[in-house]
């Protein structure tokens, strides 16, 4: 049983109803959010709640662009009977929200009225564009905090910021596989196929390389 408090106020509670209940008469917030976890096996219940506090750490930096570092958890409404989800879940949600956060960090995304803003300052709507590049397939976008945000490295800035012919044919390979998300993790990783280079790296200079190593991707997903 434990309690974590970080810098970043939030506090984290796990163990027995008991103990989670004296704990809280420490805690001065108004609100709380709350987790039943009735059929943890002893073995596995430090493991959910240090998961959780992962999650929520990995969070904070999402959130606080939001709200501009104001309190993370002004804790919202108590919920019980929550489905638990196995402790190895929860790690793929923090590593996820980590990665998620590492690719808008890169400076790698432009939104719409930037692409515009390069490709045709004088445009009276800066989002038609893009948009209909993203329905011809031949751009993706990943959406955060409700925004498309469309890959720099993507667009030919010799042609007048249009998109890389390459970049239709990649998006086809992976359409029955990958999201807009995991297209977003694959180019911005280092791949084997490529000596340990990023995708977004060679794709201007060297798109078969890059095309082959979506195709090896794919493969290695259908056949396990």
């Amino acid at each position: 049983m434990s309690t974590q408090t970080k810098k970043s106020e939030v506090k984290i509670l796990h163990g027995s109803r008991s103990y989670v209940l004296h704990e809280l008469q420490k805690i001065h917030s108004e609100k709380l959010l709350a987790i039943q976890a009735d059929h943890f096996k002893a073995s596995e219940f430090k493991q959910f709640g240090d998961n959780i506090s992962k999650i929520v750490l990995a969070m904070r930096g999402v959130f606080a662009e939001k709200i501009e570092q104001k309190a993370l958890f002004q804790i919202v409404e108590i919920l019980t009977n929550v489905p638990v989800a196995k402790p190895h879940l929860l790690q793929e949600v923090s590593m996820s929200i980590s990665a998620r956060k590492a690719v808008i960090n890169s400076g790698e995304w432009l939104s719409a009225a930037q692409i515009t803003e390069l490709a045709d300052p004088s445009a009276s709507d800066p989002s038609a564009q893009p948009n209909r590049w993203k329905k011809k397939g031949q751009i993706f976008a990943i959406k955060h905090n409700g925004v498309n945000y469309y890959p720099g490295f993507a667009l030919d800035s010799t042609a007048g910021y249009r998109p890389l012919k390459a970049v239709k044919e990649i998006i086809d390979i992976f359409k029955s596989t990958k999201g807009s998300w995991e297209m977003a993790f694959w180019f911005q990783s280092s791949n084997s196929w490529l000596g340990g280079l990023k995708p977004q790296n060679l794709l201007a200079n060297d798109a078969q390389s890059v095309i082959f190593a979506a195709r090896k991707e794919v493969e290695e997903i259908v056949h396990g």
